[in-house]
């Protein structure tokens, strides 16, 4: 997915509520753009995983590739790279997971990212969650 946009929310992806959602098999994300959250993914309110897999995603652009909200979150065999809005996101260039159910991050690189707070990787947990 190349060169979206979207006014809120999920410059590439928007999904709330989501029964399954994987993306994987050499897919390219490249230059997407939100407003505010999750240039490329924006993913909240879900008791199943999200699986992001053998996946590129350039954008030099973007303040938060991926932001994700109450969800359980897989990243294998992906690669974030030259995420870094200038001049700097506020949280985590890469991902930004609040309240997440889970993270499992498997076989992925983080390239040259900026932020003012976890430069890739911004976790921020409920205690309900504990």
């Amino acid at each position: 997915m190349l060169d979206n946009y979207a006014a809120i929310y999920g410059g590439a992806i928007f999904a709330n509520g989501f029964r399954s959602l994987s993306v994987t098999r050499g897919s390219n994300f490249q230059d997407n753009l939100a407003s505010q959250s999750g240039d490329d993914f924006y993913l909240s309110n879900t008791v199943t995983t999200f699986l992001l897999q053998d996946t590129s995603i350039v954008n030099p652009q973007a303040a938060n590739s991926l932001y994700a909200q109450q969800v359980t979150l897989v990243v294998e065999r992906v690669t974030f790279s030259n995420i870094k809005y200038a001049p700097a996101s506020v949280v985590g260039a890469a991902i930004y997971c609040f309240g997440c159910r889970g993270i499992d991050i498997r076989r992925s690189t983080f390239r040259k990212l900026k932020s003012e707070q976890g430069g890739a990787i911004h976790i921020v947990d409920f205690p309900t969650n504990k």
